[in-house]
């Protein structure tokens, strides 16, 4: 059991924040209702919780309110990841969704949307009381505001995400030997392409395990490649440049 598979509904955004700057990936567009319930077919054995995102704002996925009754369905709770400009548009869906558990709301588009702050302070008034909501801030401007919104609700479920800072892999200018992630452990990623990669950081597919429409995700997961690059996780020795190129895994370092 996975506990928590990312799936890329789309890698479109309706912003263009400097923290999700680079854009180059294969191709953009939004995951169709059918492959989707490919994908859920074949992790639903293996995971009860989905993020709905690697890279996009999936609250633009013009289906999103059927895939969310396919999770339903499934019995798969949801997390949803977005930049909050959309959320007060899906706010009747958010509210009757039992799927969806968790909210991540990233504070870094104050600039991009007139009365951003007081739009987002209303959804959160609104939307029903047993959502968990995280935010995440990203830069200065965004920390303030995240401080004023906690500051300014009383209600249950409110959260900050402990992040110093964010960056995406960086095989140009950064690199450790030191590997402690959850990647394989705990997590994995599917591409809107359909490529099985090693986290939800891999947006552009650089640890590619396979493509889950044309292998079953249990060959997948049992293939040479993923065993042997879940025991290099395990034995901290991992050789793959993206994962010594990657922040996110200091974060596990022991004090």
């Amino acid at each position: 059991m996975f506990k928590l598979i990312y799936v890329e509904i789309t890698n479109i955004c309706n912003l263009t924040c400097s923290y999700c700057i680079d854009n180059d990936v294969k191709q953009f567009g939004f995951l169709n209702v059918k492959n989707f319930i490919h994908i859920i077919n074949n992790i639903k054995n293996y995971t009860n919780v989905i993020a709905l995102h690697i890279k996009g704002e999936p609250l633009l996925h013009p289906n999103i309110d059927y895939i969310l009754k396919i999770c339903e369905e499934n019995k798969i709770k949801v997390n949803l990841c977005s930049n909050g400009v959309l959320l007060n548009d899906n706010l009747l869906l958010i509210n009757k969704s039992s799927a969806i558990r968790k909210l991540s709301i990233s504070l870094h588009s104050q600039h991009n949307k007139t009365n951003y702050y007081d739009d987002i302070k209303n959804f959160i008034l609104n939307v029903r009381k047993d959502l968990y909501i995280y935010f995440r801030s990203m830069n200065i401007d965004s920390k303030v505001m995240m401080k004023k919104l906690m500051n300014e609700i009383d209600r249950k479920h409110l959260y900050i995400t402990p992040w110093s800072y964010f960056d995406w892999p960086n095989t140009n200018d950064y690199e450790t030997k030191y590997i402690n992630c959850l990647g394989l452990k705990q997590q994995l990623g599917i591409l809107l392409d359909g490529s099985v990669v090693v986290c939800c950081l891999d947006y552009k597919g650089s640890v590619n395990f396979g493509n889950i429409y044309e292998k079953s995700f249990e060959d997948i997961i049992n293939d040479n490649k993923f065993i042997k690059l879940k025991q290099d996780f395990i034995n901290q020795n991992v050789t793959e440049k993206l994962c010594l190129c990657c922040r996110y895994k200091d974060r596990f370092r022991r004090k």
